[in-house]
């Protein structure tokens, strides 16, 4: 029985191959992207032909190319060198093993023209996979895959919470964006306006451009979300797109735009927030300059230092305490020169004769001390004054008990508050 079976074998192997040894296969062109690679010694035949197991592995290996790649899809019947064909099977009996799968493999590989044929098959329904193949589709930039699952009319682009234009904004796919906007299933105020917020966040200008478009979209939603943290990142171009939306409020916030803005040292986003008069850079405590003079900005210091609403004094001169705790001692000088061409030196005596009263620490004759020189010097020159001033200002630091600075809100996680994805 096993040498009738081994005879058996030995006869498929010649019919397949047509009666090629090894040597023989493997100087075909890979017409079929099959590679053959040369069998183990012990498994070759004494009469040279490849093993039963081998065919198997070429054959199996074959349909794993056609499956994946399906190219052409015809049939496949050519000869070599005017031999006998390689296969004299149709394509076609080989679809009753496709699955739904192999759509997604299609979408991963950008194969296009596989992936029409895919969608040509009756038997196969891209809908059980619609939200994996134009989540792939959009990630993989591929507009024409994006395209044709679209006009498959089994494939539902807003499946899933409109999951494909989330993951279209996310990639940054200005294409695909457009292309999901086109159909009228697709809702882009999906999750409270989630793809504008996350696309302003990021700086994507032309997907925001196309959001805002669209009349279903709100810039506003969530407190102006999108203009404030556009502004926190310093997206200047975005954010100019959204002030020429009559709707957004860049104030919302306590003036949060300009105050993360300037924390942040955007100067230029400062410059354009400042133009328009809702925004108060003095708001929240004069948050704004405190922490730009605190993380070293000195170019947007002096741009805040230009407007009249701007208090130096604002929580105790706070400005000039945290530029100083940061050791930026050029904002701590353009702030003292702003303060003496602006403020009489009376009120700074009396500011920090109040600050002696409030804070009883062991320092407080010292401060009281330097106090007096600062008063009795006013006679000696503006630079004294000055030199002084600064020292008052690191002894305050060193005798004050830490105090928390206001923070309009607390910044919330770009990442959109989603339950599932």
């Amino acid at each position: 029985m096993r040498n009738h079976s081994s005879k058996s074998n030995q006869r498929i192997a010649i019919q397949l191959t047509g009666g090629r040894s090894f040597g023989e296969l493997s100087k075909l062109p890979r017409k079929f992207g099959v590679r053959f690679a040369p069998p183990a010694r012990k498994q070759l035949m004494s009469n040279g032909i490849i093993s039963s197991k081998d065919v198997t592995k070429v054959i199996l290996h074959m349909i794993t190319v056609l499956r994946l790649t399906c190219k052409l899809w015809k049939d496949i019947g050519g000869t070599f060198d005017g031999r006998r064909p390689l296969l004299t099977f149709s394509v076609d009996s080989f679809t009753h093993w496709l699955s739904d799968h192999d759509l997604l493999s299609a979408v991963e590989g950008g194969n296009i023209e596989s992936l029409r044929f895919l969608l040509s098959r009756v038997e196969l329904n891209p809908s059980r996979e619609d939200i994996k193949l134009l989540s792939e589709a959009t990630k993989k930039d591929s507009t024409e895959i994006v395209r044709l699952l679209l006009n498959d009319p089994r494939v539902d682009p807003s499946a899933a919470d409109n999951k494909a234009i989330i993951s279209a904004v996310e990639h940054g796919r200005t294409d695909a964006v457009q292309l999901l906007l086109s159909d009228p299933r697709v809702d882009p105020s999906v999750d409270d306006n989630y793809p504008i917020r996350y696309a302003a966040v990021e700086g994507h200008c032309e997907i925001v451009r196309l959001l805002l478009s669209d009349p279903r979209v709100d810039p506003t939603a969530d407190n102006n979300y999108a203009v404030r943290y556009a502004a926190d990142q310093g997206h200047i171009e975005t954010v100019r797109l959204l002030l020429s939306d009559p709707r957004v409020d860049p104030s919302t916030d306590y003036n949060y735009a300009v105050g993360s803005a300037a924390e942040g040292g955007h100067i230029e986003t400062v410059r354009l927030l400042l133009t328009d008069p809702r925004v108060d850079p003095s708001a929240n405590g004069c948050y704004s300059i405190i922490h730009a003079a605190g993380m070293g900005h000195i170019e947007v210091v002096q741009l805040l230092l230009a407007d009249p609403r701007v208090d130096l004094s604002a929580q105790d001169s706070m400005a000039i305490v945290t530029a100083s705790k940061g050791g930026n001692a050029e904002i701590v000088r353009l702030i003292l020169s702003s303060s003496e061409a602006s403020t009489p030196t009376s009120q700074v005596t009396s500011a920090e004769t109040k600050d002696n009263e409030e804070y009883s620490t062991p320092s407080t004759n010292t401060l009281g001390a330097s106090t007096t020189a600062v008063s009795s010097a006013t006679q000696l020159g503006g630079a004294l004054i000055q030199f002084l001033i600064f020292g008052l200002v690191h002894l305050k630091i060193h005798s004050m008990e830490e105090q928390p600075l206001m923070r309009s809100s607390t910044r919330l996680d770009v990442q959109r508050r989603r339950t599932h994805r």
